[in-house]
């Protein structure tokens, strides 16, 4: 049985988004400016080898494992490429089996995280270009608001401060 693109796309994004390595490589910048599109043309070309060629564990480890040294000036010495190739493996194996029940399953277990690689995430050249108010009033965007904060950073306030408001 052929396995699902689209269904394997997406756990090659799930598993993704809880590997650490890739994670702090994108955002520590060791991709460049484009880190987050060289991430989402992983999860692509992973997708892509398991759905048009048959391959191994080691072939899919040995490919992360040159990727994230080709683009991203990362090393792993955790072993893990290894890790996520075996992950995938297995979950490429209950797709092509047609199994959605336990790719499900299996994804439920899977460590909770934050989805910080979607390609509902990747944002147009040209619409990074515009400021947030632009995008609204040119229609491109309807979530996005002139008062939301970039989301790669966030606001820390010191405990003193909330207590001295709290006494008042």
């Amino acid at each position: 049985m052929a396995c699902n693109p689209e269904l394997f796309r997406y756990v090659v994004e799930t598993v993704f988004n809880t590997w650490t390595a890739l994670r702090l490589a994108v955002e520590h910048g060791m991709g460049g400016p484009r880190g987050k599109e060289n991430a989402l043309n992983l999860v692509n070309q992973v997708t892509d080898l398991f759905c048009k060629t048959d391959i191994e564990v080691e072939e899919i480890a040995d490919f992360l494992v040159e990727f994230m040294d080709t683009q991203f000036q990362t090393i792993c010495e955790d072993n893990s490429p290894e890790e996520v190739a075996v992950v995938l493996w297995q979950f490429y194996q209950h797709c092509k089996s047609g199994n959605q029940h336990l790719v499900n399953l299996e994804l439920s277990r899977l460590p909770k995280c934050d989805v910080w690689l979607c390609k509902h995430h990747l944002v147009s050249t040209q619409e990074e270009a515009m400021d947030p108010v632009d995008i609204i009033s040119n229609g491109h965007s309807s979530n996005v608001t002139a008062e939301e904060h970039d989301p790669e950073w966030t606001q820390v306030k010191t405990r003193r401060r909330r207590e001295r408001m709290e006494q008042m």
